[in-house]
């Protein structure tokens, strides 16, 4: 049964206030079909994944640099290409009910939005590493930017914790919201998104404090906060003016 603070939460927010983190994690393989399937049928209004790209350019959503928490094999992920991982079991780790859910591509995702009814909308988190060349952060850029290219704005956001990547797509895709991503609250946030013609901060949302949501807040941004999975936490940052909250179980507060 739900405590009183959840029923709380739940007669509060709305669908569109909550983004199922990497789909439904807490239920399902991360950032697998199973996983947005999942996020879809909670009647979560948003989903987040995580873009990265493999060696052949071909964009993936996957969270970690390297395989083995969530699938099997333990090569870094960036040196496979396509044809090497496509086949990978991303679910058994999970439960043995999703073994054979597979590695999703950042156009199936976009594919299964288009086609299938009643589809959250997307917020895209492209993953580079701070080491990467300027060249492979600008390839990245070029194929998130084709992707996105045409799709309906008011559906999608793309964000990064890489600002080289943010300073260098943002001129692809002018229409598309964005948001930098960060843990710590930055000094910069303010120039650096009106720079950037940034639209939102998406921010660690047990590290905040009123205030500082205030100043998002005033400055005309939107703010998104990451993970968050107590309704009582959520429910503060709701009542402190926070957008949107990233949960791994959107069932929780709709």
């Amino acid at each position: 049964m739900q405590s009183d603070e959840m029923m709380d939460v739940d007669m509060a927010i709305s669908p569109s206030m909550i983004c199922g983190h990497r789909g439904a994690a807490e239920r399902f393989p991360e950032n697998t079909f199973a996983a947005f399937e999942g996020a879809r049928e909670m009647g979560a209004g948003w989903v987040e994944t995580d873009i990265q790209m493999l060696a052949d350019g071909e964009l993936v959503l996957f969270h970690d640099e390297k395989l083995g928490r969530t699938s099997e094999g333990e090569a870094i992920l960036s040196t496979l290409t396509w044809p090497e991982v496509q086949h990978l079991d991303m679910g058994s780790w999970k439960a043995p009910e999703f073994t054979g859910e597979t590695l999703v591509r950042m156009a199936d995702l976009l594919a299964w939005q288009q086609t299938v009814a009643d589809t959250p909308s997307v917020i895209w988190e492209m993953k580079l590493s701070l080491d990467d060349p300027d060249s492979r952060v600008k390839e990245a850029a070029d194929r998130v930017a084709n992707l996105l290219s045409g799709v309906a704005p008011h559906r999608h956001v793309l964000t990064s914790f890489h600002r080289r990547f943010i300073k260098a797509v943002r001129h692809l895709i002018p229409d598309i919201p964005m948001a930098l991503a960060s843990v710590e609250f930055p000094d910069d946030w303010l120039t650096f998104c009106q720079q950037y013609q940034l639209q939102a901060l998406h921010l660690d949302g047990t590290l905040l404090d009123e205030s500082q949501v205030r100043r998002v807040k005033d400055a005309g941004l939107a703010l998104r906060c990451y993970t968050i999975n107590d309704p009582e936490l959520a429910d503060r940052l709701f009542d402190w003016g926070v957008d949107m909250i990233f949960t791994d179980s959107p069932d929780i507060f709709i």
